[in-house]
């Protein structure tokens, strides 16, 4: 038996401030991370999984992954089991992204997978 937790843990990447857009930017610029936004979609996947289907070495997934959670990119639950495994699970967090000029120069903006746009533009670059 397991269920998904939505609960952020501290010190991580979506416990922090909301990235830049020079942190999007980086993520979509580094090719192992869009092949990782080419495996992950609406339904969860552990690093395993994801390192499997990419055909990434393990330790470049799990860096990768951080990466793209920074950005705001994909999503972290962690799926806790009665045996006391617990595995962190990953899904695309956003269907789009939009780029333009804002009041503060360049902004990015994620449109989230509910339908919904993320809330506030990603700062300059």
């Amino acid at each position: 038996m397991s269920f998904q937790s939505t609960t952020t843990r501290p010190g991580s990447p979506a416990s922090q401030s909301q990235p830049d857009v020079s942190t999007v930017l980086d993520a979509l610029d580094d090719e192992r991370c869009r092949e990782i936004l080419a495996v992950v979609g609406d339904e969860p996947l552990s690093a395993a999984e994801i390192h499997e289907a990419a055909d990434l070495p393990r330790s470049t997934t799990y860096r990768k992954l951080e990466l793209l959670a920074e950005a705001g990119l994909v999503s972290e639950t962690l799926d806790i089991r009665q045996s006391g495994h617990h595995v962190a699970q990953y899904r695309r967090a956003c269907d789009n992204i939009v780029v333009g000029w804002g009041e503060t120069g360049l902004v990015a903006n994620l449109v989230a997978t509910d339908g919904g746009t993320d809330d506030a533009p990603r700062g300059r670059r």
